[in-house]
């Protein structure tokens, strides 16, 4: 299904090299226009698409998103044959006006115009046009031809049409210059556009995809969105965003008095802090509700304290007003999250480019940052889903971009302690205890919370040591609510991880998990590691009825610009005890940094195969 939005954008300007007929489709044409006018922001969109086959069929699907900000009007479409026969035309009766609510919201203002026309025969062209207008807008657009990463544009072109007296700004990646032409009146600028999709190819820990393909952003300097507001500055936006929260820290009259209870007995601020946090998990749950000014404006406290859900906004306005009643100055913080933020951020120019808040409290020597919206989140942690980023802190005309703290070595860390005990060389069984972080804690602690067992199980066997290895179950080990780790006690037999070499048999260490990569010659995108990767093995192995253990490997220790290696063991009284530690840096490498990479996991890989024990009978 096609999706047109005024908030998407991903724009190729290079020329196409292979465009296919055998590709389901091809977008050979996307004429985009965008017009300020007396009565607010207009655009205007014509694509043309050819589909060659069934499985191209989904483009034929059309979808046009809308808010109650704007006006969709001039829904026009046909098909043709190639040689440009009309074979139907799109009739008033067959466009849908349907909500666009999605699953994990109550309320959306969002709504969808939809059409479908379809041939029996291949290839047909399909092409439609619609006008869209909105009296109120943040953006001007953020504009895409490519409506799928495998799907080719052959030619795009995007038109801007404003007044002389109008200011705006451009953010582009990957995006020459556009051509201006200046009239009398209004000026009008111009970008042009094309996309092959078969130079693009979905890669191991690359760049998000909105990354790697170019794109452009038009964001005028001066809006009306809900209330006046600019993007002249960082601490101008955040001035307009801290507007739309007045008045808005109403708790109920019994709410006040919880407060009161919750922080009565509670000796400093961090405490505080805490219980009001606890109160806050225990009795909200987040629901995406989009309603007013576009979804930019929070539901009030009293909302919240009454009907016990939000969305981000709302529960992180809930936050602060509860810490405002305990008398504690917390700021909102707007911020791109995800594991991997979907685009680039340009802190050089202002504009909306936040799909979440957090909230954060600023201490005598530090900063404590709340997540509002998960209610397993440890106090305190944010995790990969919004550490080491760019953010707004939201303070009036104070407000400034902020850099949240990236998370370091130790809170990713997985460990395992790794008790070998071999009884013959045909019983060897093995209790690990495993603690996990970062990451696959956070998957771990949402799947225990939403009672999905057979996946827990699944995540928790795949980062398991000997994953291959057989056991009946694995026990979770009880954790505190703040614990930002889980460990789990397991039980194995290690009878598949043993080889013969006539009467001595090899027992393999388990394998360090790296990442799995493209040889450098096949790489195409740099590669993007968003967080540190660390992992410490300590593997005790002792013996009965006179076996004897030798472990023949030298200690190793790798290190590189891009992480380390560490591999040691000592014989004591009762076995063998190995030490293995690695660490991989977060950062992102270019594409003549990636074959250094590529051979540091390579070697590492080569002294892995090395370390196995020897079992031998005495």
């Amino acid at each position: 299904m096609i999706a047109r939005s005024l908030i998407i954008c991903l724009v190729l300007l290079t020329g196409l090299t292979s465009l296919s007929a055998q590709d389901d489709a091809l977008v050979l044409y996307d004429n985009t226009r965008y017009m300020i006018g007396p009565r607010g922001l207009t655009e205007e969109v014509e694509i043309t698409i050819q589909i060659n086959n069934k499985d191209g069929l989904g483009l034929a699907e059309v979808s046009i998103p809308y808010t109650s900000h704007d006006n969709i009007s001039n829904i026009k479409a046909r098909i043709e044959n190639e040689s440009g026969l009309l074979l139907r035309s799109l009739k008033k009766k067959d466009i849908v006006d349907a909500s666009s609510i999605s699953g994990i919201s109550l309320y959306e203002d969002n709504r969808v115009k939809r059409f479908s026309l379809s041939n029996p025969t291949f290839p047909f062209i399909l092409r439609y046009s619609y006008k869209r207008e909105s009296k109120e807008y943040l953006q001007i657009c953020d504009w895409s031809p490519v409506i799928a990463y495998n799907i080719s544009v052959k030619e795009a072109k995007l038109v801007f049409e404003y007044p002389n007296d109008f200011d705006y700004k451009v953010s582009k990646i990957q995006v020459a210059e556009g051509t201006v032409v200046y009239k009398e009146g209004s000026n009008q600028a111009t970008w042009r556009a094309s996309y092959d999709a078969n130079q693009w190819k979905s890669e191991s820990l690359s760049i998000p995809n909105g990354q790697n393909i170019p794109r452009v952003e038009i964001i005028p300097e001066k809006f009306n969105y809900g209330l006046p507001g600019s993007f002249e500055s960082w601490s101008s936006y955040g001035l307009w965003l801290e507007s739309l929260s007045e008045g808005l820290h109403d708790l109920p009259g019994w709410q006040k008095q919880k407060v009161k209870e919750l922080i009565a007995d509670k000796e400093n601020e961090e405490e505080k802090i805490k219980a009001l946090y606890y109160f806050m998990q225990d009795n909200t749950r987040y629901i995406n509700v989009s309603k007013d000014i576009g979804g930019m404006k929070p539901y009030p406290a009293s909302y919240v304290a009454v009907n016990k859900y939000g969305d981000c906004k709302a529960l992180t306005n809930y936050m602060q007003a509860l810490l405002k009643e305990a008398g504690i100055d917390s700021y909102c913080i707007d911020v791109q999250a995800g594991t991997k933020p979907a685009t680039l951020f340009d802190p050089d120019v202002p504009r909306q480019a936040f799909n979440h808040m957090i909230l954060a409290v600023p201490m005598e020597k530090d900063t404590i940052w709340l997540e509002n919206t998960a209610n397993t989140n440890p106090y305190g942690y944010l995790g990969t889903f919004t550490q080491n980023r760019k953010a707004l802190w939201i303070d009036g005309a104070n407000s400034k971009l902020v850099d949240i703290p990236g998370l370091g070595a130790e809170a990713v860390s997985t460990d395992h302690q790794i008790t070998i005990n071999v009884k013959s060389q045909e019983a060897i069984s093995a209790t690990v205890l495993s603690t996990f972080r970062g990451k696959t804690f956070e998957r771990i602690s949402y799947l225990s919370e939403q009672n999905e067992e057979v996946q827990l199980s699944k995540t928790v066997n795949r980062n398991l040591p000997y994953s291959r290895a057989g056991y009946e179950l694995y026990t979770m080990l009880d954790r505190n609510r703040d614990d930002k780790e889980v460990s789990f006690m397991v039980s194995m037999d290690l009878k598949n991880y043993t080889r013969s070499f006539g009467d001595t048999k090899a027992l393999f260490l388990p394998k360090v998990q790296l990442p799995s990569l493209e040889r450098p010659t096949q790489r195409k995108t740099p590669l993007l590691l968003p967080s540190p990767i660390r992992q410490h093995d300590e593997i005790t192995v002792s013996s009965e009825n006179e076996i004897a253990l030798i472990f023949e490997v030298e200690a190793q220790v790798l290190e590189t610009p891009f992480g380390k290696y560490e591999l040691s063991s000592e014989n004591t009284e009762e076995g063998v005890k190995i030490s293995r530690k690695l660490e991989l840096k977060a950062g992102q490498y270019s594409l003549e940094e990636y074959e250094a990479f590529y051979k540091f996991l390579q070697q590492i890989k080569k002294e892995e195969r090395k370390a196995y024990l020897k079992l031998k009978t005495t």
